[in-house]
């Protein structure tokens, strides 16, 4: 489990499945002697992951599963989007002087 800068909780499932947990979709008590944990399932979105299917099944799941979910806090899968942000960064400061 891991979870995003928007306080998303993600979580691999063993039915080959990637589900989320938003707490900001939460329509019942989050806090207090009525907070139990179960009122919550708007807060859930399951995903199905691209991986292969048991033969003849025809709901969502796979044959397969994740071992983990892991979140690109740092944005390291795209190094070509921060070099660019860099670039206009260092344009915009060298066109101000």
């Amino acid at each position: 489990m891991d979870i995003d800068r928007n306080g998303v909780a993600w979580v691999a499932l063993g039915s080959g499945h990637l589900a989320s947990f938003d707490r900001r979709k939460c329509k019942g008590p989050l806090n207090g002697p009525k907070a139990t944990g179960q009122q919550c399932d708007e807060g859930w979105t399951f995903y199905a992951e691209p991986l292969p299917q048991f033969k003849n099944v025809k709901e969502s799941g796979s044959a397969e599963a994740s071992y983990f979910a892991w979140v690109d806090q740092r944005d390291t899968l795209r190094p070509r989007r921060q070099h660019a942000d860099r670039h206009r960064q260092r344009s915009r400061t060298a066109t101000s002087r």
